[in-house]
């Protein structure tokens, strides 16, 4: 399953039986950054990545965004998540990229990330060290 989080939890709880595995997307750690991002709370979210890790394989896919979620205290913070969850969870960092903003010009919608450049290999590469720094193991 392939899922951002942002559902009941009791949604979450059916469909994880029927799961070999969840690949779990996190935008971003802090609140105020999520809902910049998405428009939405990340409680539940959370809420939701604890369960998925209490019943099965997770792996957390979370975007390198420069400037908005990359920061030495967005990583610890994501750290401390990972850390406190019942069972061990990989991080794949997946460095952000602009390929999608003309599907955003098509829907004549506004791109909040408008001036954002790609995240460079350094960047992740730094994201990737602090993580392992908290005994994180990251895929990339």
């Amino acid at each position: 399953m392939d899922t951002s989080g942002y559902a009941p939890t009791n949604a979450i709880h059916k469909v994880l039986p029927y799961s070999d595995a969840v690949l779990f997307s996190l935008k971003a750690v802090n609140n105020t950054v999520h809902r910049k991002l998405t428009g939405k709370d990340n409680n539940i979210i959370l809420a939701n990545l604890r369960l998925a890790a209490s019943l099965g394989t997770v792996t957390v896919r979370y975007v390198v965004i420069p400037g908005i979620n990359n920061s030495h205290a967005d990583i610890a913070a994501l750290g401390n998540i990972i850390n406190n969850l019942p069972q061990p969870v990989p991080v794949e960092l997946l460095p952000y990229h602009t390929l999608g903003r003309s599907k955003w010009d098509q829907l004549g919608k506004a791109y909040s990330l408008t001036g954002v450049p790609p995240a460079t290999e350094k960047e992740v590469e730094q994201v990737r060290q602090w993580l392992k720094d908290q005994n994180i193991i990251t895929i990339h």
